[in-house]
């Protein structure tokens, strides 16, 4: 939180790296930093938003999680609907997964 504060203008993409070093159990920290980048910054890289499914498709565990999960996808994420479908499979989150296949027109 007092990182978030403190930061006005900054460049997430070169976080990165050591986004990608965050063990599971701290990636709450890493999430909320994702979602600041993306809802106030206005950040539209695409490997952000990736990293940010990717942290809640390893770390969701309740309903709440999965919620906020959906809200993200339905609120238009820039993320790759391909690298996303493969992670709710793997983590069988089947919610997430027919959201995306609508996103997407392929909900026949």
């Amino acid at each position: 939180e007092l990182l978030i504060k403190s930061i006005q203008d900054f460049n997430p993409v070169k976080l990165i790296p050591g986004f990608m070093n965050i063990p599971p159990e701290k990636r709450s920290y890493g999430i909320e930093l994702l979602r600041y980048s993306i809802k106030e910054l206005k950040c539209r890289q695409k490997s952000i938003h990736n990293i940010l499914i990717f942290f809640y498709a390893t770390t969701v565990r309740t309903k709440e999680q999965k919620e906020e999960l959906m809200e993200l996808i339905k609120g238009g994420l820039h993320f790759d609907e391909d690298f996303a479908l493969r992670l709710f499979k793997r983590h069988n989150l089947h919610e997430a997964q027919i959201l995306v296949y609508g996103n997407m027109g392929l909900y026949r």
